[in-house]
């Protein structure tokens, strides 16, 4: 069966409800991640590994934005920019190299040479 977007008012909608379920699954990421750093203690986290888990954190929270984002666009963009909705997950290919170029001059300084892999 052949799938198509017969309205505006359609595409609107699949771009708002992938983007909000993009949110809804990266929010999961953070839950898990958020939960093993509240517990760092009792799980025996080092600081290094509390240190990445908190850039983890940051990180599904960065990626998860952009599902809202995309869902705002959605509802609030002209037709004629609609597909900015979706493009905009594409600025994730610059943010991230440089959040994760950025977490490891952080992490150098706090704790010396990078373990690298991490």
């Amino acid at each position: 069966r052949e799938c198509s977007v017969a309205t505006s008012a359609e595409a609107r909608g699949l771009f708002v409800s992938y983007g909000i379920g993009y949110a809804g699954a990266n929010a999961c990421l953070v839950g898990l991640n958020l939960h093993a750093y509240k517990l760092r203690q009792h799980i025996g986290l080092t600081a290094q590994e509390a240190y990445f888990t908190r850039v983890e954190i940051i990180s599904w929270v960065i990626v998860g934005s952009l599902g809202l984002v995309s869902a705002l666009l959605a509802v609030m963009l002209p037709l004629q920019m609609l597909s900015m909705a979706g493009w905009i997950y594409a600025s994730l290919a610059i943010i991230m190299p440089i959040f994760g170029r950025t977490g490891e001059i952080r992490f150098d300084r706090r704790f010396g040479a990078s373990t690298g892999g991490q």
